[in-house]
């Protein structure tokens, strides 16, 4: 594999999207006025329905389940922009469509590597498209893209900035984080500010020029991550190129520079996840397998106070890969040697670093017997379900990867959520997406993630009064 695609993937692995609980569409209370097709694959029968959007990012594709009540799966959406034959994303070829979100009749998808490796797009695919799907159904990109322009009221826009490719969810609008690096060259070059496009509600495909993350107090936010809402107006951002995170205020149509809070200095530390927490964000802060520094987890506030702390992995055990936050705990996800997922309680005064979850030892072994890895999580706003992505650790571009995907039923323990059940969404069985075939590179999972629970309320509903 040439360096250059050896690269993405350790970028993805490394980054793992944690993403959070959005909202959809808004309505009126008697449901005549929301914008969800309440049809199709995209029905809603008993609100609030949880509708899980989980991007296989190297495999170009979209699946959507259920995953309230009895979970099921409901569509895949071809992100396939560029085809890649047998599944080969090297080269070239790799779309890399990302972390998904929904604006008000659209489904919005960033993508990271089309029309080019450096210059990423953003699609809006009308919701409808998908309601038109039965149950199970299948949405090819020639359904909404004829190789130039998109199509059947689909948009795909040019994203103006470089790997504009993480998602939050803003009143009225998506607050979309770029790098605004070169995620195929060395980290140590990350050093431009990263930046910001927000897209409001009822202009879709209009891409606003990106805002540069570069007046802050303290100095730039590099190499933009994630973001998480804090409150309702305030935005933190992961700041990987120097290891920090960057707090905003929503103001208007532009965001208005708070502080950068620079992490404590560690060796070769990858700052990339955030999880809220009423007013904080708590950041995952993962050194290298080679580092002398323990993983940790650290809790920050528009003060830049340093306040909680919490060790989740000894030094060179493994690296952290996504975190989300339940009620009283934070999830952390770690891989290698100490693979698994790590509670971390912050209900009670200072953080305490729980066991790993039990009951999850058959999430780490693919169907041809190799280990797996924590890929990506997301929650339920209650805490009560964890979805859970896993996949091989840097896959080929000719690999199969026999990733998958799994909703955990969580109850509250001594220390943290504890596992009540466990169902793979993915096995192929009744009402759940296709196993991997290795003849079939449409199934293949070798990026099971990110991940993007999107919840739907009674008034979102697209129904007659």
């Amino acid at each position: 594999m040439t360096r250059l695609r050896r690269g993405l993937v350790g970028w993805r692995w490394l980054w793992a999207a944690t993403v959070g609980v959005c909202a959809c569409c808004g309505g009126g209370s008697d449901g005549s006025t929301g914008t969800w097709p309440d049809e199709g694959a995209l029905a809603c029968e008993a609100p609030p329905c949880h509708f899980l959007l989980a991007t296989a990012s190297l495999d170009d594709r979209i699946e959507v389940f259920e995953i309230a009540g009895t979970p099921e799966y409901r569509a895949t959406v071809d992100f396939d922009l560029d085809p890649n034959p047998g599944g080969d994303y090297s080269e070239d070829r790799l779309d890399e469509p990302y972390e998904a979100a929904v604006l008000g009749g659209d489904l919005v998808v960033p993508v990271g590597h089309f029309p080019a490796r450096n210059a990423g797009s953003v699609a809006f695919l009308p919701l409808a498209l998908l309601a038109d799907l039965d149950v199970g159904g299948h949405l090819p990109a020639d359904a909404y893209f004829d190789g130039a322009d998109g199509i059947g009221g689909a948009v795909l826009a040019p994203a103006g900035a470089q790997e504009a490719i993480f998602t939050t969810p803003v009143a009225e609008g998506l607050l979309v984080t770029a790098v605004e690096n070169d995620l195929f060259a060395a980290e140590d070059t990350w050093t431009r500010a990263g930046a910001a496009l927000l897209l409001a509600a009822g202009e879709r495909g209009e891409i606003p020029a990106p805002r540069p993350l570069d007046d802050l107090p303290e100095g730039a936010c590099a190499a933009a991550g994630e973001s998480v809402l804090i409150d309702e107006r305030t935005v933190a951002v992961a700041c990987d190129g120097n290891e920090a995170v960057a707090f905003y205020e929503r103001d208007g149509d532009d965001l208005a520079p708070l502080a950068l809070c620079n992490l404590p200095p560690a060796s070769g530390a990858r700052v990339r996840y955030l999880a809220a927490d009423g007013g904080a964000a708590y950041v995952a802060e993962s050194p290298t397998t080679a580092s002398p520094d323990p993983a940790r987890l650290w809790r920050l506030d528009p003060t830049c106070s340093l306040g909680a702390v919490a060790d989740v992995m000894p030094a060179a055990a493994g690296t952290l890969t996504d975190v989300a936050a339940v009620p009283g705990a934070v999830l952390v996800a770690g891989t290698l040697g100490r693979r698994g997922i790590h509670p971390v309680r912050t209900s009670d005064g200072a953080p305490e670093t729980c066991p790993p979850l039990a009951g999850l030892d058959e999430l780490w072994v693919g169907a041809d017997g190799r280990d797996l890895e924590p890929v990506a999580l997301a929650a339920l706003p209650d805490g009560t379900r964890l979805a859970v992505a896993v996949g091989p650790f840097l896959p080929a571009p000719d690999d199969p990867g026999y990733g998958r995907i799994y909703v955990v039923d969580l109850v509250p323990g001594a220390c943290g959520p504890e596992v009540a059940g466990v169902v793979d969404l993915t096995d192929g069985g009744p009402g759940h997406a296709a196993a991997v075939t290795p003849a079939d590179p449409s199934t293949y999972r070798r990026m099971a993630g990110p991940l993007t629970v999107h919840t739907v309320e009674a008034a979102d509903l697209d129904r007659a009064p």
